[in-house]
């Protein structure tokens, strides 16, 4: 399901008013309105939703079809294969 829905459904399911949303998150109601029709948030506004709504809401629901398959077409790093950094002594 995309953000904006999910972001509806939040928002119905605890008569929450668009006013009190955009107080609670920090911006103008319009922002809510923007994102409800489907406009998606920057980044740092869909992770303070994730938080705000407690998981309601993921950052990533917000990701465009395109973005969603790019994101699936990712590999993780090799299993059995560590990440390390260097490690320099200072002195």
């Amino acid at each position: 399901m995309k953000g904006s829905a999910l972001l509806q459904q939040f928002l119905e399911s605890r008569g929450i008013l668009n006013v009190e949303a955009a107080r609670c998150i920090g911006v103008v109601p319009s922002a809510i309105t923007l994102w409800l029709g489907g406009a998606a948030p920057r980044a740092f506004y869909r992770h303070k939703l994730e938080r705000w709504t407690g998981g309601q809401v993921p950052a990533l629901s917000w990701f465009s079809d395109k973005e969603q398959r790019q994101l699936a077409a990712t590999t993780a790093w090799p299993s059995g294969r560590r990440r390390t950094r260097a490690v320099t002594e200072s002195g």
